[in-house]
């Protein structure tokens, strides 16, 4: 399925009548600007102020006013010197130079193509029954320090970037493009010193964003905030009292922070330090391992 879906079912789940627990309530365009940890509070730009037993903060990687309030200090993620291309092609538009990638029997499966001279790399796999091919392109990036960095991009930047890998993927980019072409800058949180604070805790990118190899990246990291969620779930059931929190959440942080920080280490060591010939890997199939 395509990240969008996949996001929609947890949605849907989350806010459904039926199942455990009590539906939860979604307040889109509502900013939060300040917490208080010690009585899991949180402040909205419009001055309103909202009191919960929990304040979870999953408020993205840049610029996390959750992880600001626990840590005491702002903190800004460090880039790595690695940026990306994302975009969807229409799979229905294929022609014979393309059959060889729609036909395979692995169809289902994540194809790579490796050309880690200077770290760069090419992520295609069918989403929506085949219907779209998701394309990330992955590669060093020596201009994300200059003040003129833009995070669009076109079909030719794309091309420029990999004008030299095998022509058997640069075909699939003749395929017609059905979404913006972004271009992503990867970056990394550094290990913190701490992921709770009174009634207040971390969770997936705000604690450990990690960049997009060692199985990391088909969904932007979600593995680790997934394996978050479930153990906060397994900690927090119904009937926890609120003077439990602050025990429960530091026992999240015990079962998660080492794990979660060993792969963000390995993630970013693994994309630093594979360097070699450019490879091209009809067959790969992806298993969160290694991309060759």
């Amino acid at each position: 399925c395509h990240r969008s879906d996949f996001r929609n079912e947890l949605e849907r789940l989350a806010t459904a009548e039926e199942g455990q627990g009590m539906p939860a309530q979604l307040h889109l365009g509502s900013k939060v600007v300040a917490c208080d940890p010690e009585s899991g509070s949180i402040t909205l730009a419009n001055g309103e102020t909202i009191e919960a037993d929990l304040v979870v903060g999953a408020d993205v990687t840049c610029k996390s006013t959750i992880r600001n309030t626990i840590l005491g200090k702002a903190l800004q993620p460090l880039p790595c010197g690695i940026s990306c291309f994302r975009l969807l092609l229409d799979a229905s538009s294929v022609n014979d130079e393309i059959r060889w990638y729609t036909d395979h029997p692995h169809v289902n499966k994540t194809v790579v193509w490796t050309g880690f001279k200077s770290l760069r790399s090419m992520v295609t796999y069918p989403v929506r029954n085949r219907r779209l091919i998701n394309f990330v392109g992955y590669f060093t990036d020596e201009d994300q320090g200059k003040p003129d960095w833009s995070p669009n991009a076109t079909r030719q930047d794309v091309l420029d970037k990999f004008h030299d890998a095998h022509p058997k993927f640069l075909r699939l980019l003749d395929l017609p493009i059905v979404s913006p072409i972004l271009k992503w800058k990867l970056r990394t949180v550094p290990a913190l010193p701490t992921w709770v604070r009174g009634r207040a805790v971390l969770l997936g990118d705000s604690a450990h964003a990690t960049v997009p190899f060692m199985g990391q990246g088909m969904y932007k990291r979600a593995s680790m905030a997934i394996e978050d969620a479930g153990v906060l779930g397994v900690l927090l059931p119904l009937g926890t009292t609120q003077d439990e929190i602050p025990a429960r959440i530091a026992a999240h942080e015990t079962l998660r922070k080492e794990r979660a920080e060993f792969v963000n280490k390995q993630s970013l060591d693994w994309a630093l330090a594979n360097n070699g010939d450019d490879v091209f890997e009809p067959h790969c199939e992806y298993f969160g391992v290694s991309l060759y």
